[in-house]
């Protein structure tokens, strides 16, 4: 069963389309997912689309990852735009240029699904700017409870909570996931997520 996917865009760029497959795969069901193969197909798609992660390999053949994040950091409009590095090297010189350089994330090859998803997640989740924090903590907390009793009715009634108010959309975003495992009825994996998104809210 699929979830329905919120209005956020993440574009995957890579010079290998078999990357470029996996990572729609991974993606498809929670974001609207954009992939380009050269910095020229990125460019054109950002030109035209409004992009809210960026995957960036940094070993292209055309013009190096590294490089193209150069342009987009002296862009006006692209500037801001998140970008998780993904590359085959886990060198400590490479951590540290991409950290250097402003990039959120950075992962290695091959990547597993929920790592991807973990991820992108907490870059949309480290974005956030929420005057209800603690409403939404609170929330989760309430929702990892409910979901280690299997009490549907009190899920429910949870996730309504939330969707209610409007200033949580990029939580929805995230609560996507949870929502997957409840309608599956993975509840312990509900539960867990919930707790985990719960922390990392917390930290702040």
């Amino acid at each position: 069963m699929k979830n329905i996917k919120m209005q956020r865009t993440v574009l995957a760029i890579d010079d290998v389309m078999m990357n470029l497959s996996a990572y729609k795969t991974i993606l498809q069901d929670y974001y609207t997912v954009c992939t380009a193969q050269s910095d020229k197909d990125a460019l054109a798609i950002l030109d035209k689309t409004q992009v809210d992660i960026i995957l960036l390999d940094i070993e292209m053949p055309e013009m190096l990852g590294i490089e193209l994040f150069g342009i987009l950091q002296k862009n006006p409009v692209w500037h801001n735009i998140p970008v998780i590095f993904i590359t085959g090297s886990a060198s400590p010189d490479a951590v540290r240029q991409a950290a250097l350089m402003g990039a959120k994330e950075y992962l290695v090859k091959p990547i597993a699904a929920n790592l991807l998803l973990d991820k992108t997640e907490n870059v949309f989740l480290s974005l956030k700017v929420d005057p209800a924090v603690v409403f939404l903590i609170e929330k989760l907390y309430q929702l990892e409870k409910a979901c280690k009793i299997y009490d549907r009715p009190a899920i429910e009634s949870v996730l309504q909570s939330i969707a209610a108010d409007q200033y949580v959309s990029t939580l929805t975003i995230v609560l996507q996931r949870v929502n997957y495992m409840i309608r599956n009825n993975d509840y312990p994996q509900a539960a867990k997520k919930a707790r985990e998104l719960a922390e990392f809210l917390r930290q702040d």
